[in-house]
């Protein structure tokens, strides 16, 4: 479905917020026609599946005045292994040396 900028305009009339989910940006070049309407963007990332590549796609969108306003939504975090506090409950047994250790935004290379 094509969205055009007169269909979010009127959207935004009558709705306080309008959420457009679209095709990736990198596989579909319609995302972008209708970028000067949008107030922010979303980009949603999946933790340890999402190539960095992307990532970087993504910020030159935006280095590029194609995207503005933008944030990332990083999803499917694995919190084991994580440094940090929790607010986890309960007891654990065993031996956790063998753990690997990674950043809990950690994205595939």
């Amino acid at each position: 479905m094509h969205v055009s900028s007169a269909f979010l305009k009127e959207a935004k009339a009558q709705y306080d917020y309008v959420i457009v989910d679209t095709a990736p940006t990198l596989l579909v070049a319609d995302t972008l026609t209708f970028m000067d309407g949008v107030d922010y963007t979303a980009y949603v990332v999946r933790s340890g599946v999402t190539e960095k590549p992307l990532i970087e796609y993504s910020k030159k969108l935006v280095d590029q005045k194609k995207i503005k306003n933008m944030g990332y939504i990083i999803n499917d975090i694995d919190f084991k292994g994580s440094y940090g506090y929790g607010y986890n409950y309960g007891y654990g047994y065993g031996y956790h040396a063998e753990t690997v250790k990674k950043k809990w935004y950690q994205f595939k290379k």
